[in-house]
């Protein structure tokens, strides 16, 4: 009932639609947006091969442009800095030199900002729970065979962030939470 009432009112309400490019039909998408009260903002999402397949009007339209391979290596470098501040200098100088050293055949670095993030915070806290020099090494080797898509990214990202709450919130042991394979 809320939502409803804060449609009526400009600015109250802002939707997100990830992802349009991935709609089957540009005309359902358009009736959707339709429906939209104009008082509603929102943000669509889109790769840049779809946007003339949609007919927005009145809409503004902006690029994210992907990292640089140097853009990538400093965001690494600040990223990974900033969360291991308490971790030796030489586990960070090895992680910004396997990136540059692999950087032909390396596919699991992100370019997309968003994707070089969940990277980033995927991997930082895998090497910080390790705390061990060998497993930090294997963890570091696993990224030039890793294939990682956006969705697993996301998924690994998800998960962790799951895990973490049952363990803050329920104080459920984070060893005894396993992903089901079934």
């Amino acid at each position: 009932m809320a939502l409803i009432e804060d449609l009526g009112e400009k600015d109250k309400v802002f939707i997100i639609l990830d992802a349009a490019d991935e709609v089957d039909d540009p005309k359902k998408l358009e009736e959707f947006l339709s429906h939209i009260p104009s008082e509603v903002s929102a943000l669509i999402t889109t790769r840049n091969y779809n946007l003339n397949k949609v007919k927005l009007d009145d809409a503004d339209f902006y690029t994210l442009k992907t990292y640089t391979d140097n853009q990538q290596i400093e965001y690494i470098d600040k990223f990974f800095r900033a969360k291991m501040e308490n971790f030796q200098n030489d586990v960070v100088q090895k992680i910004i030199n396997l990136c540059k050293a692999n950087r032909q055949n390396f596919t699991t670095l992100p370019e997309i900002p968003f994707e070089c993030y969940l990277f980033c915070e995927i991997y930082s806290n895998r090497i910080i729970e390790a705390k061990n020099e060998n497993i930090i090494e294997m963890i570091l080797n696993s990224l030039l065979l890793s294939e990682l898509t956006t969705a697993t990214l996301f998924s690994e990202f998800v998960e962790k962030e799951l895990k973490d709450f049952l363990t803050r919130q329920f104080k459920i042991p984070i060893s005894t939470i396993d992903r089901n394979s079934s």
